[in-house]
């Protein structure tokens, strides 16, 4: 299937000062329930990483969740998440987190392995604090981050060189 950067944009909606003034929201809900375009970036993200060395997606919750499964499926390779909230009585790593929904990022003490070489997975990349927090939180466990991608990374928000400021590569499927 060829990628259509028009079909994907077209799906994608942007709303500035939302939920609060000087805030961007990206809403990535057309994406998924076009299965086409689904598809589309799925195989995108299979396509870039099927030779590369990953032994570990590692997927920020919420709205990264369905696209890093589909990927992580398309790769044959383990999921696992970042949560913002602790969800079992399990140990967790805590990480404080700047954004304005939650405080904290947390990750499973025992989720990740030492040897295990990281994609660090995000639905869009605005400000890069959770990009920042979740790279922490995977440093921790004693894992290695091989990249950072994402679906969206806004051009003018400072997320790009946030990652760039970790000394890690950001891939986004699609800039704006």
């Amino acid at each position: 299937m060829v990628f259509d950067d028009y079909l994907i944009k077209s799906l994608i909606s942007r709303y500035n000062d939302f939920p609060t003034k000087g805030i961007s929201y990206i809403d990535l809900s057309r994406l998924i329930s076009t299965p086409k375009a689904f598809r589309m970036v799925i195989d995108g993200f299979v396509q870039h990483y099927i030779d590369a060395n990953i032994d570990r997606i590692v997927a920020i919750e919420t709205n990264a969740l369905p696209f890093a499964s589909a990927v992580a499926y398309g790769l044959n390779c383990p999921l696992s998440f970042i949560r913002k909230y602790k969800r079992t009585p399990e140990k967790w790593y805590k990480e404080l987190h700047p954004g304005i929904n939650y405080e904290a990022l947390y990750i499973r003490e025992d989720e990740c392995e030492s040897t295990d070489n990281v994609l660090l997975f995000d639905d869009v990349v605005i400000s890069g604090h959770t990009i920042s927090t979740a790279s922490a939180l995977v440093r921790r466990s004693g894992a290695s981050i091989n990249e950072i991608c994402c679906i969206v990374a806004l051009s003018d928000c400072g997320g790009v060189a946030q990652a760039q400021s970790l000394d890690l590569n950001l891939y986004p499927l699609i800039s704006l």
